[in-house]
């Protein structure tokens, strides 16, 4: 009959049910975390167990800093922090839904910059410079005026005098570099928009994302690409409604056109 031996030292113990733990863990924090403790048991064994094992110290060493690591980035993650003003509206109001709090802070602190306009007739995008900023307007209050014009070669045209908080200014510029660059590489953007500031009651902040910084960011392994979605996700879905507000606005003042020369119609 087979000699059945005594059961190994404590630390071998807990270092198994650190494992055994493992195999039931979906929560990926707490699998790296008791995976962690379960090799860092091992090497207590391999030290008062099996008398200085080598092998079995230096894997389960190497294996326990791996697994600390990606313990310590996930709980990163998973922190939450307040951005303070004015930086926690821009979050709440554009960037909740496509970002967590930690790819807004690669973002924020990577490629933002938060400028404070106080005076009327400030100019926070010029057309005929290279284009290089896509910018966001921070609360605007109500009494505040912000024209947006486009300018192109011979011609201009006030597209709105009227800006809304968070709006985004530039995004069509950046889809045109995106196409231009599809061709050439050395495609340059001039920005076709300008922005001023006709009337302020109250200081405006204005979000400027650098371009450059942000498409460096997009390069990122582990959150470029859900950095660069979610960018293109807001874009486009602010661009989009843009555009249905105004045509709905054009509908309106086509319909009141109308009404008025019908009643006109009617007195005569």
């Amino acid at each position: 009959m087979p000699e059945v031996l005594p059961a190994n030292m404590w630390a071998y113990q807990i270092a198994n049910a650190c494992y055994f733990l493992s195999y039931v863990q979906w929560n990926q924090v707490y699998l790296r975390f008791v995976l962690t403790v379960g090799c860092i048991f091992f090497v207590i064994w391999g030290f008062l167990g099996l008398d200085n094992q080598v092998d079995i110290i230096i894997w389960n060493f190497g294996q326990a800093c791996i697994n600390l690591i990606h313990w310590i980035l996930m709980v990163r993650k998973k922190i939450v922090f307040n951005f303070g003003d004015p930086a926690e509206g821009l979050y709440q109001n554009v960037f909740k839904n496509v970002y967590s709090r930690y790819e807004f802070k690669l973002l924020l602190h990577r490629c933002i910059k938060i400028v404070e306009y106080k005076s009327a007739s400030s100019q926070i995008l010029k057309a005929g410079n290279d284009f290089d900023t896509i910018a966001i307007l921070g609360v605007v209050h109500p009494d505040t005026k912000v024209q947006l014009k486009v300018e192109t070669p011979g011609s201009e045209a006030v597209v709105s005098e009227n800006m809304e908080s968070y709006s985004w200014l530039g995004v069509i510029d950046y889809m045109n570099l995106l196409e231009g660059k599809k061709e050439s590489r050395d495609y340059e953007q001039i920005c076709n928009i300008s922005v001023t500031i006709t009337d302020i009651v109250q200081p405006l902040n204005v979000f400027k994302i650098d371009i450059k910084k942000m498409e460096k960011l997009f390069r990122i392994q582990t959150h470029g690409m859900a950095i660069q979605n979610g960018m293109y996700a807001k874009m486009l879905d602010f661009v989009g409604s843009f555009i249905v507000s105004l045509d709905l606005e054009f509908i309106e003042a086509k319909r009141n056109y109308f009404s008025v020369m019908n009643d006109n119609d009617n007195e005569e």
